[in-house]
């Protein structure tokens, strides 16, 4: 086992502080990183609690629509849509769309 005394452990982390701020690239936000940004609208979660759907709206351009699995290992994009409703049984999600249903079984 290693016992470092307290100044040494002071130096060795202020020096692993430094070369990981280093390594961040700063500059002052752009109005096109805040046209990036997405407003988060109409969240739905299914009543067994395993997913979660919500829209994506940009500032400018299409909205979408995304389905996610709250264990985080599946999700879907539906481009183009809003407003998810998921059905009763968890099985379906319904956006306005141009298209009518999707299936996330």
């Amino acid at each position: 086992m290693i016992i470092l005394s307290g100044r040494t452990f002071l130096v060795l982390t202020f020096c692993l502080c430094s070369i990981g701020l280093a390594a961040q690239e700063k500059r002052a936000m752009e109005l096109t990183d805040i046209m990036k940004f997405q407003q988060l609208r109409s969240p739905s979660i299914s009543q067994d609690g395993l997913w979660v759907a919500h829209a994506a709206v940009p500032d400018r351009g299409d909205p979408r629509v995304l389905v996610y699995s709250t264990d985080g290992k599946i999700q879907y994009n539906l481009e183009g849509s809003k407003d998810p409703v998921i059905s009763n049984d968890g099985r379906w999600v319904a956006p306005s769309s141009t298209r009518s249903i999707w299936t996330i079984t």
